[in-house]
């Protein structure tokens, strides 16, 4: 695979952190940008990962027993639900359960609970089991826990899982490791839904039925669950009979940090063995001997989305005076120090996702026009909101975008709920919120697309519902890749460039960094990495 990245300082190593891959200094402003020439190269040549090694391994390698990283908050006791987001943690989804497929750095996806996975008609797909695996409480896996996992997932309200798990008819189990999953409609990509992190995890039966609070917590993963403490820590610990390849460490711990310059201070004190870096928190790292770097353009797309559901926002003329009023560039120049790829398509669509139309060129910036559009429009004085939950990262942006909005007579307010809030407020078919910064996880299949365009999924918070977006996305999950299934993809961001429910503002950037001899994590552009074989070699 080509790679095509720039060394920040000692030797390369990647990240993608949900959430980490912009960052913005709060006392800058549009007017002066703080990186005209960003002194990392971009790497935009594929969607695929990178498999990081920590150095040569020998039968006489030694190995650090308890390693530690970083993340972001969780609500609950029990938070590697594999149904839904894991806020702060999903990084480690891999590592407690395991899906029927599993990808490696070049998106090829290898066998993991499934040994087989066939089709003929991309309707009904014939599944081997991995037989002799066991839960972690010691109980036998089979095609019951499958499909018990795609009946729980779709009985779940709000379960993200039923994105992919939606298009399922009905399982018909020949035996405990033989089974055919039979779908609703053709999809050529469902083989691929087997290996994303938040939604194939596959659930004990036995367990949840037992336990339905917390019996999800069972998986039968390289890693198992000990305990959550929200605000504290989330810890994990070896599993010694796992069915493949052992771990190297005995425990991994993830303390809760929510500031980055506290993440910074912790890792170069020692206490981290591995952390995300934002571009503010950059200069610290260089320089630093033991530390080692990457660098990697992000699949998601930071996006302004329009609440269609509300009368202001679904007015085109609206949308249209917004369009023509913001300058996403600006953005990437001072909320992200350069260190992104501004969007160049009015179609919101992923940085390296598949057949992306390259004839719908993104609005100028045009003052004039965009108060035409905004006169023509039923705004009438009031203020508009543009939600953002995220410090350093999408309220920065918003504030941007308040100013550029502002120069056009707008009146302007940028809401900051927390990330709960926003997400409770944002439900399908919420009325009174107008506008939001988000990202979203694009992989490098054009069916990603469905997470945002689908009518009822949840990444849909423009509440966009156009019929023919529907049928074009459905004929496309049945047809197999050629120019059939790029023209259906091309029509589908035509009509989303015209009727404007999301408008994409840049790519951001992943940085991190670890300390020599961390290794054994995959790292892919969509921001899910993979950590169930992480591991860190002692120098004796």
């Amino acid at each position: 695979m080509k790679k095509t990245v720039k060394i920040l300082s000692i030797v390369l190593a990647l990240v993608l952190v949900v959430g980490l891959f912009a960052a913005c200094g709060g006392e800058d402003t549009p007017d002066e940008p703080v990186n005209d020439e960003p002194k990392v190269t971009l790497n935009t040549e594929d969607g695929g990962g990178m498999d990081l090694s920590g150095g040569e391994i020998t039968e006489e390698t030694k190995f650090k027993d308890d390693l530690t990283m970083a993340i972001g908050d969780f609500a609950t006791a029990n938070p590697l639900n594999p149904a839904f987001i894991l806020a702060g943690c999903n990084g480690i989804v891999t590592m407690v359960w395991d899906s029927l497929l599993r990808r490696d750095a070049d998106l090829v996806n290898q066998p993991c609970l499934a040994t087989e996975v066939t089709t003929e008609d991309y309707i009904t797909w014939h599944v081997k089991l991995r037989e002799g695996v066991k839960w972690h409480d010691g109980g036998d896996f089979t095609a019951a826990d499958v499909e018990f996992t795609f009946d729980y997932i779709m009985s779940t309200p709000g379960a993200v899982a039923q994105q992919k798990w939606g298009c399922i008819d009905h399982c018909d189990i020949k035996d405990d490791y033989t089974m055919d999953i039979v779908l609703k409609y053709p999809n050529v990509d469902f083989d691929t839904y087997m290996v994303e992190p938040l939604c194939s995890g596959i659930y004990s039966k036995a367990a949840v039925e037992a336990d339905p609070e917390n019996g999800m917590m069972i998986g039968t993963g390289p890693w198992k669950f000990v305990e959550a403490i929200p605000g504290n820590y989330l810890k994990l610990e070896a599993n010694e009979e796992y069915w493949g390849e052992k771990v190297k460490a005995k425990t991994l711990t993830q303390k809760v940090v929510l500031e980055q310059s506290v993440i910074t201070m912790m890792f170069l004190n020692g206490e981290l063995d591995w952390c995300g870096v934002t571009v503010d928190e950059l200069p610290n790292f260089e320089g630093v001997e033991g530390i080692e770097m990457v660098d990697y353009v992000t699949s998601n797309t930071l996006y302004l989305a329009f609440n269609l559901c509300n009368p202001l926002m679904s007015d085109i003329n609206f949308r249209l005076a917004v369009a023509h009023a913001i300058d996403p560039e600006v953005c990437t120049q001072v909320c992200s120090q350069g260190y992104a790829q501004t969007h160049d398509s009015a179609a919101y669509w992923g940085g390296r996702t598949d057949y992306k139309n390259p004839n719908l060129p993104f609005w100028e910036q045009d003052l004039d026009k965009a108060k035409e559009y905004l006169a023509a429009s039923a705004y009438n004085g009031e203020t508009v909101q543009i939600m953002a939950s995220i410090p350093g990262f999408t309220i920065p942006v918003a504030e941007v975008f308040q100013e550029q909005l502002e120069a056009i007579g707008m009146v302007v307010e940028v809401d900051q709920p927390d990330n709960a809030s926003l997400t409770s407020r944002t439900l399908p078919g919420a009325t009174e919120w107008h506008m939001m910064i988000n990202s979203g996880p694009w992989n490098n299949l054009a069916s990603s697309c469905e997470l945002f365009f689908m009518k009822g999924m949840f990444a849909n918070k423009a509440n966009w519902e156009n019929p023919r977006v529907q049928e074009l996305l459905q004929k496309a999950a049945g047809t197999p890749n050629g120019p059939e299934r790029e023209a259906l993809y091309y029509e589908v961001q035509e009509i989303c460039a015209e009727e404007i429910p999301f408008i994409g503002v840049n790519n951001g950037m992943a940085f991190s960094a670890r300390w020599k001899g961390v290794g054994g994590m995959i790292y892919f552009a969509d921001g899910y990495p993979d950590y169930a074989h992480v591991y860190r070699i002692i120098e004796e």
